[in-house]
């Protein structure tokens, strides 16, 4: 099980570049299968039954905790017991932590009633370049004006990014793969259109209904037509 975890981590470093936990996320997506026996293979390393690795940790305390009652030194289980909670408690529940001062200021100011500092929200330029990048392989995506005309269409590659002309009026995005596509705003990141495995289409990108979005209601994502079936768009995913 080492083995074999060890190689799928040293598999997607290489394929990713990136041996960080966070970009781990969309793994099942993307991989299906590599994310299923990584798990697993860390559910056996953890010791979860009914998996191999259950059987021999189940063994080895048990026997530990045979021999503290035989020889009465029980106070030593307990310490075992307390050693074997931080470890789970650091390792697999780093989310007990602490919350960021930052929500905690927020929560403060909602509660005392306080408005947000105008000051601190960057004014929103409606000529910013608004840019797409995919991060996952195989991504379709079209983008058009408000008239229909089409802007761009591709399956994108992974890192393959696209530029919303400035002159385009109204430019809008159809696309299977919301949560692959990331959003920078005048170089800035903004959030996805969604995070969620959805068909979006008929959504506004343009630099002012990206940058309001979550502010003001927005137009939400319509599902692909009844009569117009998901294999029937090109290379939607």
């Amino acid at each position: 099980m080492n083995m074999g975890a060890f190689a799928v981590v040293a598999f997607i470093r290489n394929t990713i570049q990136s041996e960080e936990i966070a970009d781990y996320r969309g793994l099942i997506r993307s991989s299906p299968g590599i994310a299923i026996c990584f798990t697993l293979m860390l559910f056996s390393l953890v010791g979860l039954p009914p998996f191999s690795g259950f059987i021999g940790k189940f063994a080895i305390f048990a026997s530990l905790v045979e021999g503290f009652t035989i020889t009465g030194q029980r106070y030593l289980m307990v310490l075992l017991l307390i050693g074997g909670f931080a470890f789970y408690r650091t390792y697999f529940s780093p989310g007990l932590g602490p919350a960021p001062l930052q929500e905690e200021t927020q929560v403060a100011a909602a509660e005392t009633g306080a408005a947000p500092d105008a000051s601190a929200t960057p004014a929103i330029d409606p000529n910013a370049e608004v840019v797409f990048t995919s991060e996952m392989p195989d991504t379709w995506v079209k983008f058009y004006d408000a008239s229909g005309a089409e802007l761009y269409q591709a399956q994108m590659a992974e890192g393959e990014s696209f530029t919303i002309p400035r002159d385009a009026e109204g430019p809008q995005v159809w696309t299977g793969r919301p949560y692959a596509l990331a959003i920078t705003v005048g170089g800035r990141p903004v959030p996805k259109l969604s995070e969620e495995d959805e068909i979006v289409r008929d959504v506004p990108v343009s630099a002012e209904a990206l940058l309001t979005r979550g502010q003001d209601p927005a137009p939400s994502a319509s599902p692909s037509p009844a009569g117009t079936p998901i294999a029937a768009q090109p290379g939607a995913q």
